[in-house]
């Protein structure tokens, strides 16, 4: 099945391969910004991709969840001339990427291993294909 997303990759590798390096890799920088702000919001919703909300917490607690895996700094872009990566790095990856696959994890001090609801955090969802259609227009109509 084809995705929405290959009609954009596929126009953007003849898009990029006339820009000069630094153009590109400004142009993908710009893709990724946008890319994590859309998935910053969707962790503040505690919405999934589909927009379905995330499973309940098994405690009760009302208190949202993942705070700080949303915050840019914890959130990173990768940029090189081909291509840009938002994702986690370390310890906030390996919490995350637990989360967002809905695999077991340790909790508390003492360990007690649980097994976590899919919750998805990164990807891209609805509607991010048009933003991006729309940041890639409006580049190309400035240069």
């Amino acid at each position: 099945m084809k995705s929405e997303f290959e009609d954009i990759e596929n126009f953007l590798e003849d898009t990029l391969a006339g820009l000069k390096p630094a153009s590109r890799k400004k142009l993908l920088k710009k893709l990724g910004m946008t890319m994590r702000k859309a998935n910053q919001e969707r962790q503040m919703q505690q919405v999934n991709l589909d927009g379905s909300k995330w499973a309940a917490r098994k405690s009760g607690s009302k208190r949202k969840m993942m705070k700080k895996l949303r915050l840019a700094r914890m959130l990173k872009i990768t940029t090189t001339q081909e291509q840009v990566q938002v994702g986690w790095k370390g310890r906030a990856g390996r919490i995350a990427r637990i989360h967002h696959f809905g695999l077991r994890g340790r909790v508390g001090k003492n360990g007690v291993r649980v097994k976590y609801e899919i919750r998805e955090l990164l990807g891209q969802g609805r509607g991010d294909a048009d933003n991006l259609n729309q940041i890639i227009e409006n580049w190309l109509l400035e240069k």
